[in-house]
């Protein structure tokens, strides 16, 4: 089922440390807090769903929880000139820069509920990523 919607997705970026594999850690326990569904994964990327339509929730007795996607973008910045200015705050570590999507799923949403759960789930993101300083 296509859906489209006319309220504007909520985009944000951040910085974190990458030291080995760490990032995928911090992803993997934002997807478990919120019981979010992996759509996709590729290299740099990850989308998720998080929540369940109409359908679903009548199908599977699924709690009513609207969903959202949430897209990931992960740019590591070893190479590039963006990091200069995060290698000064964390000089030894590896610096990724996380932009995030997040794009509503379901004809329920309003504007200010959709931006209010949007910000909900940009501060758990955060505090998942957070680097130590």
């Amino acid at each position: 089922m296509l859906f489209t919607s006319s309220l504007s997705s909520i985009r944000d970026r951040f910085f974190t440390t990458n030291y080995g594999s760490t990032i995928i850690l911090k992803a993997c326990g934002f997807v478990e807090e919120h019981h979010a569904r992996i759509l996709s994964a590729e290299d740099g990327q990850i989308r998720v769903r998080i929540g369940f339509t109409m359908l679903e929730q009548f199908i599977f007795n699924c709690p009513r929880t609207r969903p959202v996607d949430v897209m990931l973008r992960v740019r590591h910045l070893d190479d590039h000139e963006e990091a200069g200015e995060m290698k000064d705050v964390l000089p030894a570590a590896k610096c990724s820069q996380v932009d995030v999507e997040i794009l509503p799923k379901s004809v329920g949403w309003s504007q200010p509920e959709f931006e209010q759960f949007s910000r909900k789930l940009l501060w758990s993101l955060r505090s998942h990523f957070v680097s130590p300083a």
